[in-house]
C-alpha cells in the first residue's frame, strides 16, 4: 500500500490552499525567468521548498543526502572510466540500491540486520528517487549536459517527487536545457488537464472510495453482493485516484515547459493481464522492461543453449511481475499477488507459444470477454494489497457465503 499512502491527498496536501498557492508561485516564476542561465537555480530553490514541507528526521535526511551524492558520484566514475569495472561491478551496484529500497521500506525485513528497523527513516518519494538512481548510473555514458545542480534538479523535480512519473534523465534534460521562450498555446489543454485530475481524484475516486472493498471490506454487515461489487469498484477508484494524481502534475509540469511521460493509456481496453500491465503505471512497467527485463536477457540469453531460451523468458516475466509488486510493498499480500500475476504472466506466454490459435483473440466477442475477465482478475488479486493472504480469503468466503 505504500504506493497508495504516497498519494494520499493528506500526505502531501494536494488539496491544501499551501500546495495550491504553491504550485501558482512556482509555475509563475519559472514562466518569468527568461534567461536559461537563472532557471536551473530558481527550478532548484523551488524543489528545495517544496522538498521542506515534508519534514524528515536528521537521519532520514543524511540518507537522502547520502543517495544523491553516492549517485552522482558513481555516475562520474562510470562516465570518467567507462571499462574501469566490468558490467557486473554496475550490476551489483543496482542490486545494492534495490535492496536500499526494499529495507528502507519495510524495516522489520530482515529485522534485527537490517539497519533501518534500529533507525527507521522517512524519505518521501524513496522508490522514485531510487529508480532515478538507477538510470542515471547506469545511463551516465550516453547522458550530455550533466552538472551538479542539472542532477539534483532531476532527482527532486517536484512534480515527480511524490507518487512520479518515473522521469528519466533524458527526458527531463530536454526539456530543461532546452526550453524556449514561453509560448501560451497549451496553457488551456494544460488547465484543462488540471481540472479533469482534480475532478478524476478528488470528486470521483474520493466520493466512489467509501464504496470500494478496502473500506467495505471491514464491515462484517455487508452481504456478498455489496462486497462483490466493492471489489469491482476499488479497482476504477484507484485508477481514478493515481491517474488524477498524474493530470494535475503532468499539467502543471507542463505549464512549466516540461512534459511528463504519461502513466496510463485507458488500461481497462486491455484484453490480457500483459497489455493491461503495458497500459497501467506505464513508467514503471517501461522501467522494469528497460533496467530488468531487457538487460538480463541480453546477459543471459547468450549463455543459454537455444533450448533453454523459452524457459527463461518465462523466468524473467515472472521476475519482473514479482518486482512490480514487492516495489509497491514487502508484504505478504504484494508477494501472493505478484505470484499471481507473474503465473497468468507465464500462462499467457506458453498459450502465445504453442496454442496460439486456441481462440478467434481479434472477435470483438473475444475482445470483451478478454476486457472483462482481466478487469475482474486485478480487481479481486488487488484485495491483497491492502487485506493481505488471510483477509482476502475472509471477503472472498464471504462473497461465495461460505460462511
Amino acid at each position: 500500500m505504500q504506493q497508495l499512502i504516497e498519494a494520499d491527498p493528506e500526505t502531501f496536501g494536494i488539496a491544501s490552499a499551501q500546495f495550491l498557492l504553491f504550485a501558482v508561485v512556482a509555475v509563475f516564476l519559472i514562466i518569468a525567468v527568461r534567461e536559461k542561465r537563472l532557471m536551473a537555480p530558481v527550478l532548484c530553490v523551488l524543489n528545495l521548498c517544496f522538498l521542506s514541507f515534508f519534514a524528515m528526521s536528521v537521519d532520514s535526511l543524511l540518507v537522502l543526502l547520502s543517495l544523491l551524492a553516492m549517485t552522482f558520484a558513481l555516475g562520474e566514475v562510470k562516465a570518467r572510466f567507462p571499462d574501469r569495472l566490468p558490467d557486473l561491478a554496475w550490476a551489483l551496484v543496482v542490486v545494492g540500491l534495490w535492496a536500499l529500497l526494499f529495507l528502507v521500506k519495510d524495516p522489520d525485513l530482515f529485522a534485527p540486520l537490517n539497519p533501518f528497523f534500529h533507525f527507521p527513516v522517512s524519505i518521501i518519494g524513496i522508490s522514485y528517487l531510487i529508480f532515478r538512481s538507477i538510470n542515471y548510473i547506469l545511463d551516465v555514458e550516453i547522458l550530455e549536459k550533466r552538472s551538479p545542480l542539472t542532477f539534483l534538479n532531476f532527482m527532486i523535480f517536484w512534480p515527480t517527487l511524490i507518487a512520479g512519473p518515473i522521469e528519466r534523465f533524458d527526458n527531463f534534460t530536454h526539456d530543461y536545457h532546452g526550453r524556449s521562450a514561453y509560448s501560451g498555446a497549451d496553457v488551456l489543454p494544460l488547465l484543462h488537464r488540471i481540472a479533469n485530475g482534480f475532478i478524476k481524484k478528488f470528486v470521483v475516486a474520493d466520493n466512489l472510495a467509501p464504496w470500494g472493498i478496502f473500506q467495505v471490506g471491514s464491515d462484517p454487515g455487508y452481504g456478498s453482493a455489496i462486497l462483490a461489487a466493492a471489489i469491482l469498484i476499488q479497482l476504477f477508484v484507484i485508477y481514478m485516484d493515481f491517474s488524477g494524481y498524474c493530470d494535475i502534475m503532468i499539467g502543471l509540469a507542463g505549464l512549466m515547459g516540461f512534459k511528463l511521460i504519461e502513466n496510463f493509456d485507458r488500461p481497462f481496453s486491455a484484453n490480457n493481464l500483459q497489455a493491461f500491465w503495458s497500459r497501467w503505471h506505464i513508467s514503471l512497467t517501461s522501467f522494469i522492461r528497460d533496467y530488468v527485463f531487457t538487460p538480463l536477457s541480453r546477459f543471459v540469453l547468450p549463455r543459454l543453449h537455444r533450448n533453454m531460451h523459452f524457459g527463461f523468458h518465462l523466468a524473467n516475466y515472472f521476475l519482473t511481475m514479482m518486482l512490480i509488486a514487492l516495489w509497491h510493498d514487502t508484504t505478504w499480500g504484494f508477494l501472493v499477488f505478484g505470484l499471481m500475476h507473474g503465473a497468468v504472466m507465464v500462462l499467457i506466454q506458453v498459450r502465445k507459444r504453442y496454442l496460439p490459435n486456441l481462440w478467434n483473440q481479434d472477435s470483438l466477442i473475444s475482445i470483451n470477454t478478454g476486457r472483462v475477465l482481466t478487469y475482474c482478475f486485478v480487481s479481486c488479486s488487488a484485495t491483497l494489497w491492502f487485506f493481505g493472504v488471510t483477509g482476502s480469503l475472509a471477503i472472498f468466503a464471504r462473497v461465495l457465503e461460505l460462511n
